[in-house]
């Protein structure tokens, strides 16, 4: 059997004595087994522990808040002791890589620990706890981000500052590899995080490295796994941009400075975004201005900023934007940010400094619709499910709920559930698919 790990987690394989390898710290090595039969082989890696505990948001300091504390509050152990005593067991998901770790728990100190393999990508998580209730509080899931190690930038005093042109507007780029890292390039700097510019460094470079004026005319930059890239002096005006919607399939967004294009359905619906409710083009509703930023957020929004700071938004699949309220003026120089942990930030800078706001986009879409025309019976669906994925285990269970809200008028059997499941047997193992469907109908 010929083994392999990708990644630089790896420490060496585990399997039983009676399989034998050439190397078992090799990432690739050939497994020989004299006896037939069913066993265990998986790969030691590099571990990262978390620690978790239970706090109390409405008597609690702003470390706990904004998730930068390093030890739990008395309070905070009789909490997890409590919460312990009743069944209490929080699971670690990792979901980009569809994983799920257990918790070890410290009853002694009110808290528990969680090992998870350490990668160089950023780790985007959700602590999930069991149903507990306790004086009618229970432990709400909470999803968080384990960044990547911070890079470090030489900086002496000597190093002079890298900026774009006076009167050019912000630019921020991210990662889609290394979620909490992104670089800012402002007219006076450009400054690098690896923790959603909770904090942030500047990037400089030596005095004589650049020909004098060179190092205030940075038209771009690019982040990489190695690094950052700047354009310095660049010749690109409009330039078109594109991004996929669902990873690297066929619907997608292509843009330049003044129009936007979609395509859905494989290709077989394009065409160009229209306002809605407005016979004005987009332009026109931001009063000749031009394209800044398009980002697509994680639940399929599309907010488009205009360099006048008018944004408008969409949802994938659909065809019409709507025109969102102004939150910012024209005096005030600000750019959009995806946050990791979903939201939609706006980087604002005063001329020294960086601060950010978090912009509600699902109110304000919802504020700008709530007057239009076009209705919906529907008029909520929630569920619990969290993974694309769930990898079950034998005795392990798995239980998930779905609910829609409706007007009076529609027909209560709306929502159905349909199950197909499949079978595969191979060298002796049983494997199971079950895949199960919500299916809505609107019967009015």
């Amino acid at each position: 059997m010929y083994l392999e790990y990708e990644g630089t987690s790896f420490i060496e394989w585990e399997f039983p004595d009676v399989r034998t390898a050439e190397d078992k710290s090799s990432p690739k090595p050939t497994l020989n087994c004299p006896f037939a039969g069913t066993y265990r082989v998986k790969p030691k890696v590099k571990t990262e522990k978390l620690i978790l505990w239970i706090y109390d948001p409405e008597s609690t300091d702003a470390s706990k808040l904004n998730h930068t504390a390093i030890t739990p509050s008395q309070s905070s152990r009789i909490l997890g002791r409590l919460f312990w005593n009743l069944g209490q067991e929080p699971v670690v998901h990792i979901y980009l890589k569809k994983e799920k770790y257990c918790s070890q728990e410290h009853p002694k100190l009110g808290l528990w620990t969680v090992d998870v393999s350490a990668i160089s990508d950023d780790i985007v998580a959700k602590i999930h706890g069991k149903p507990t209730v306790f004086q009618e509080c229970f432990v709400l899931d909470t999803p968080f981000i384990i960044p990547r190690p911070k890079q470090s930038f030489p900086s002496k005093e000597n190093y002079t500052s890298l900026c774009s042109s006076q009167n050019s507007d912000l630019s921020v780029k991210w990662s889609a590899c290394f979620l909490t890292t992104a670089v800012l390039l402002s007219n006076f700097g450009t400054f690098y995080t690896n923790d959603r510019f909770k904090t942030y460094i500047e990037i400089k470079v030596p005095s004589d490295a650049l020909t004098q004026g060179l190092n205030n005319n940075v038209t771009n930059v690019a982040l990489t796994d190695n690094g950052i890239i700047f354009l310095i002096n660049g010749t690109c005006s409009s330039i078109m941009r594109m991004i996929y919607i669902n990873a690297a399939l066929s619907p997608g967004l292509l843009w330049d400075d003044m129009s936007v294009y979609y395509t859905y359905k494989t290709n077989t619906d394009n065409g160009y975004f229209q306002v809605s409710g407005s016979n004005l083009s987009r332009s026109e509703m931001s009063h000749g201005s031009t394209i800044h930023q398009l980002i697509l957020d994680y639940f399929g929004n599309i907010v488009i900023k205009m360099k006048n700071y008018i944004l408008f938004a969409a949802r994938t699949g659909l065809k019409e934007l709507v025109k969102l309220p102004v939150w910012i003026s024209g005096k005030k120089n600000m750019v959009l940010y995806l946050n990791p942990s979903a939201n939609v930030y706006m980087l604002l800078t005063d001329g020294s400094r960086i601060y950010h706001q978090t912009y509600p986009l699902e109110i304000e879409i919802f504020s700008s619709t709530f007057s239009s025309e076009d209705s919906c019976s529907a008029v909520a669906f929630q569920h619990s499910v969290d993974l694309n994925v769930y990898y079950l285990d034998m005795g392990d269970e798995v239980t998930f709920w779905s609910l829609k809200a409706f007007e009076k008028k529609v027909s209560p059997d709306l929502l159905q559930l349909e199950k197909s499941s499949s079978y595969e047997v191979a060298y002796g193992i049983c494997v199971k698919n079950e895949v199960s469907f919500f299916k809505s109908f609107l019967q009015i």
